[in-house]
């Protein structure tokens, strides 16, 4: 993972890899990469617009199950608190996102 940007906005971007494991098979390796991609907007003094997405590449793959994150976060010096919803288009198609909720606390000095 890399950033670029400053405390009022941000982009990260990444590359992994990742396995899976079907119902009766061993598991493997994926095809492709798993690219990670993600934002920040500072909205206000203690909030702002975040994102975390996962794309999974490689052969056979759909859109439908990728995920794609947005919250706000609300935070102070030492707390902060995601609240919003990952979109999934499988999900959507059933009528609902899956709701996001992370704390973070900053234990240090």
């Amino acid at each position: 993972m890399a950033s670029h940007g400053d405390a009022d906005r941000s982009m990260t971007l990444g590359l992994g890899i990742g396995w899976a494991k079907a119902d009766q098979d061993p598991t493997r390796f994926l095809d492709g990469p798993i690219i990670g991609i993600g934002f920040h907007e500072r909205l206000g003094k203690h909030t702002a617009l975040v994102s975390e997405s996962w794309l999974i590449t490689g052969e056979g793959v759909e859109f439908g199950p990728q995920p794609f994150g947005l919250a706000l976060r609300f935070f102070s010096d030492r707390l902060a608190v995601d609240l919003g919803v990952i979109l999934v288009g499988n999900a959507l198609s059933r009528g609902f996102p899956i709701p996001w909720l992370s704390f973070a606390f900053h234990f240090g000095p």
